[in-house]
């Protein structure tokens, strides 16, 4: 049995009416790790924040439940994590048995995700290698370049269209150029949340349309994350994939 901390949705410390993406810092919340956040507002935008679905991708981690995967483990794994903001995602990877991690984002948030590593490096399994790394949805091949070798891509919130950009186009994108042959892909997202769930019927169609996916019942999400509305997908390159064969 993993003796290492649970967590919960509302962190510990936070015992205030103040809500939990406002905070500097959430403890205790991911697999023991103490990650720091700069709000919505901050120098990474919307990457700045641990979101739900974050804390989502933790607990299946933590309970080998991840879809599409062999034991659902990560256990012996090379991961990547698309859009990784805070890195919350990756960084429970990585304390969950992962051989390697590559946290990718923009330049504009990998100081976060750089600083959330050194924060957690003791809690870091000891032979995983982590390391950070800027891939740019928007330019062919920068996805593609950090995603070499690697066994599982991972994502968690990712699509977003409002006031802070728009990026369900380009996730899908970045997705199709991570996923290589053979590779697996869980993509986790909160519907009913600003700036998805407007977009929400038309990413489900298109990642229908463009990948092989398989989506898990909430039932079989842990019984406290099951009212939450998140989505979890089990994903793999589609080889007859048509991407003009939908419309937003």
């Amino acid at each position: 049995m993993d003796a290492r901390p649970d967590f919960m949705l509302r962190d510990t410390e936070n015992n205030s009416d103040v809500p939990n993406w406002s905070l500097k810092e959430r403890s205790g919340v991911i697999a023991g790790l103490s990650l720091a956040q700069c709000g919505v507002y901050g120098a990474a935008g919307v990457g700045g924040v641990v979101w739900d679905s974050a804390i989502v991708l933790a607990r299946l981690m933590q309970r080998k439940k991840l879809p599409g995967i062999p034991n659902g483990s990560v256990r012996g794994l090379n991961v990547l994590e698309l859009g990784c903001g805070t890195g919350a995602g990756g960084l429970a990877a990585a304390v969950y048995g992962a051989s390697s991690v590559v946290l990718t984002d923009l330049p504009n948030t990998l100081d976060i995700a750089r600083d959330n590593v050194r924060r957690n490096i003791t809690n870091i399994d000891e032979s995983c290698r982590v390391t950070v790394a800027e891939a740019n949805w928007n330019v062919k091949g920068s996805v593609a370049s950090a995603a070499r070798g690697v066994d599982l891509v991972i994502a968690a919130d990712c699509v977003y269209e409002g006031e802070h950009g728009m990026t369900t186009d380009s996730f899908l994108n970045a997705l199709e150029e991570a996923l290589a042959p053979g590779t697996k892909g869980v993509v986790v997202y909160k519907k009913l949340r600003a700036g998805m769930q407007q977009r929400v019927v038309y990413f489900e169609r298109a990642m229908q349309l463009r990948f092989l996916v398989t989506e898990v019942s909430i039932s079989e999400l842990p019984r406290e994350l099951q009212s939450l509305g998140i989505s979890v997908l089990g994903v793999q390159a589609n080889p007859l994939q048509d991407r003009h064969n939908y419309q937003a």
